[in-house]
């Protein structure tokens, strides 16, 4: 357990030790608590249920924690969503049940009455059981809310968080390139960039909080964006949608989902809640990873991207902006500050896939996002973009110029598969097979016909092709 994260200060310096380690990866939910924080017009508080295991130390700064042990206000001690859980026999071995606790608890503060189902699996969808199957803690989830209700004052916490930072703003200010910066602009960011390009950026730390877990890695000067309130900002205009870096998955999705209601499932399927309540939109981008959920959305959208420097700030197609396996097109002491969709077009086609072997809070082994604007049948502009073919996410640009200009029938479509196959070289791994990458990636381009053409795949054959992995 790495002293740098929240759960081992937890559980070694603080002693609550209801806060347990399972994976130490961000998996099982054992080590789940809840964050309080103010958002980012510090109008408001919001309550994230979070993985403390990958969680580091600096990113609770101005922020309030709240462990299994602060849930004892209910009757007999016992808070409604532990006393639900015990009448509906939610628990056995008991490992398990703090992080089931914190992630109702989380839910409960933010929804007054019970939400339904659907809002309960996501809430559990990063927490994991091994013994008492899920039934009876899906059915503590709807009776918690019979009980009379015991709810945080969120406007007493939003006080308690401003004195907070009131009181962190008078005391002497950090040094500028101390260990672990914490820097309140994007002007600083860069000015500590420029003095140490070295220096390791932390948004959400979802992906680097398994470096220190896993590989025990430590860094020796580290940037965290956890306070930069230019980054966490999201404004929609005329000209499409301004997203900051720092944006967590949980808010960005369902407000792009508004526009894109296509991409709904595809966004839920994106890991788990309480990752996305953690994980940034520019954190996922910057990653470079060739199987990120999010760089296929956005690439077949044309979304650019704003980068600052010292000197000023520039603009980029997200395109252009991977050079190879993790390699980025960021000059020395450049910051990803924002990402900017364009307005949607009308005639949009838009479907996303993505295959992997559970459906959620799992890696994809292929994603497929189609973007096709047409005109009486004809495709004026086309879009598809794959992660899991390549050493980095990529658009299928054979495939494009072929449906572009003709009908998307099933002839271009199966030319356009035949490009795919030519055009990509994926890798084996334990994922999936190259030839069955290369097959589910034109399977997904003729499904999304069937779909144009008023012929959905069911979700039973779907599921049969996810688990044929």
């Amino acid at each position: 357990m790495s002293s740098d994260m929240l759960l081992g200060h937890l559980r070694d310096e603080r002693r609550l030790r209801g806060t347990k380690e399972g994976c130490a990866e961000g998996d099982c939910g054992a080590c789940m608590v809840v964050i309080a924080e103010l958002t980012s017009d510090e109008t408001s508080v919001v309550y994230r249920a979070v993985n403390s295991c990958i969680l580091p130390l600096p990113a609770i700064t101005n922020r309030l924690v709240l462990t299994v042990e602060d849930l004892d206000d209910g009757e007999n001690g016992l808070h409604p969503v532990q006393k639900a859980l015990v009448e509906c026999h939610g628990s056995q071995c008991g490992f398990c049940t703090p992080g089931f606790v914190m992630s109702l608890y989380a839910l409960y503060l933010n929804h007054d009455v019970y939400p339904g189902r659907p809002s309960v699996n996501e809430a559990l969808s990063g927490n994991l059981c091994r013994c008492t199957g899920y039934l009876p803690i899906f059915e503590a989830a709807e009776r918690m809310y019979a009980y009379p209700r015991c709810a945080r004052d969120p406007e007493v916490d939003a006080a308690r968080l401003r004195d907070m930072q009131q009181k962190t703003a008078v005391q002497k200010p950090q040094a500028a390139y101390d260990a672990a910066a914490q820097p309140k602009t994007i002007a600083e960011v860069c000015k500590i960039l420029s003095k140490d390009n070295d220096a390791r950026i932390v948004a959400g730390a979802t992906d680097l909080g398994l470096e220190a877990t896993k590989d025990l890695k430590s860094w020796s000067r580290t940037i965290h964006l956890d306070d930069v309130r230019e980054l966490q900002q999201i404004t929609q205009t005329a000209q499409g949608l301004s997203i900051g870096a720092s944006c967590v998955l949980s808010e960005v999705f369902p407000l792009m989902a508004k526009t894109y209601p296509e991409l709904s499932d595809y966004f839920y399927r994106f890991a788990s809640l309480s990752i996305r309540n953690r994980a940034t939109l520019g954190g996922n981008i910057a990653n470079g990873s060739p199987i990120g959920d999010s760089m296929p959305v956005l690439l077949a959208l044309d979304a650019d991207l704003e980068i600052a420097r010292t000197a000023g700030r520039r603009v980029m197609a997200l395109s252009d902006f991977y050079l190879g396996y993790r390699k980025l097109a960021l000059k020395p002491a450049e910051l990803l500050t924002r990402i900017l969709v364009p307005p949607r077009p009308e005639d949009l086609f838009l479907r996303a896939y993505k295959i992997s072997k559970r459906r959620e809070d799992d890696i994809s082994a292929v994603a497929m996002v189609i973007a096709l604007t047409l005109k009486d049948g004809i495709v004026e502009s086309a879009r598809v973009a794959f992660g899991g073919l390549a050493e980095m996410p990529r658009r299928a640009k054979g495939a494009e110029t072929i449906l572009e200009g003709h009908a998307f029938g099933r002839e271009t479509v199966n030319e356009a598969v035949a490009s795919i196959e030519r055009e990509f070289s994926p890798i084996s791994d334990h994922r999936a097979s190259a030839s069955y990458r290369l097959r589910v990636a034109g399977n997904l381009l003729r499904r999304a016909l069937a779909e144009f053409e008023g012929n959905p795949i069911t979700q039973t054959t779907q599921l049969n092709c996810e688990v044929a992995l």
